[in-house]
């Protein structure tokens, strides 16, 4: 999953080194869980399949919840 993380802005590693982004072909979500919190989802998509991981365990599934959860940075930038 490493080469799915990626950084498309100029923040300091060394301030914002809590905060990750997805690279678009993972096909992430981050659904609302409860007020700040949200849980990453996987979407299943047959055009992003290879980097989509979970769906060669669970070949059933069109959507992996991972009970992961992320907070919003607070610079919307």
């Amino acid at each position: 999953m490493a080469p799915s993380i990626y950084s498309k802005t100029n923040r300091d590693p060394l301030k914002d080194w809590r905060y990750i982004d997805f690279h678009p072909s993972m096909g992430v979500e981050l659904h609302n869980i409860a007020g700040a919190e949200y849980e990453m989802l996987i979407a299943r998509n047959p055009e992003r399949e290879r980097y989509q991981f979970p769906f060669t365990l669970f070949l059933d599934k069109q959507e992996y919840h991972t009970s992961d959860l992320f907070v919003r940075h607070p610079d919307p930038a």
